[in-house]
Parts: C-alpha cells; structure tokens; sequence
C-alpha cells in the first residue's frame, strides 16, 4: 500500500481523502438536518416555556434566516483564511451553540444560541463542501 501512495505522490497526485470527505457531508447534513428537526419541538417549547406558536416560531427563524442571509458573506471570507484555521472553529461554535440550545432555561436564551447556531450553520454550508473539493482533488 505504501508503494502505491509513493507513486501517486511521484506522479504528482495523492488519493483522495475519504475519512475529510465523509466529515465534511456529515457536518452538511447535521447542519441542514438541524434547521427542520426544530419543527418537532415547537408544540413542546409553547407548553414548557408557555408562550406562542408566534414566539416558539422564532426558534425556527432564528436558524433559518442567519443560514440564508450569511452565506454569501461568508462565502467571501472564507476565500482567503485557511480551512484548518475556519472549520474547527466553527464546528465548535456550531456545538457549544447546540448545547446552549439544550440547557436553555428561557425563550429569549433559547432563541439567542439558536441564531448563533444559525450563524455557525452557514458558516459551516460554505466550508463543507470546500473542504470536501480541497480532499478530492488532491
């Protein structure tokens, strides 16, 4: 196995990069799978935080418009830092912002980790598949 990487190095490619490739549509998935599953929950957020369907609504939105309104922006940001530096960072901030989601003890808490999670989402959609492009075409 050694000789056969040695002489795709000596031909001037390597192989690709599996293990980065599955990470990369995992974190995709995680991140999109996210923004719905909330759905499920909103009956239960209006019982046990006793507010509205309006109000449960913005735990919701408050993922789905920071994903939709920073993608482009983070597109254009991303183009020149590094990914080793870029996407550690933003799976940690995607799951401490998942765990203020879960230990939330107030709508407005809960609401507040849900648009930072939102945030780190899109952020996360932009990289995801550069990262996965960068283990490809090595």
């Amino acid at each position: 196995m050694d000789s056969a990487r040695r002489l795709l190095v000596e031909r001037g490619t390597e192989p690709i990069n599996w293990g980065m490739v599955a990470v990369a549509g995992a974190m995709s998935f995680v991140a999109l799978a996210n923004g719905s599953i909330a759905t499920i929950v909103v009956p239960s957020l209006m019982n046990a935080f006793d507010v509205s369907a309006a109000v449960a609504a913005m735990v919701l939105l408050g993922y789905h418009i920071p994903v939709a309104a920073l993608l482009l922006f983070f597109g254009t940001s991303f183009a020149s830092i590094s990914t080793r530096i870029t996407v550690p960072m933003t799976i940690i901030v995607f799951t401490l912002a998942g765990a203020l989601c879960a230990v939330a003890g107030s709508m407005p808490w809960l609401i507040a980790a849900r648009v930072v999670q939102g945030v780190s989402a899109s952020a996360l959609l932009v990289q995801m598949p550069l990262l996965a492009a960068s283990a490809a075409s090595r």
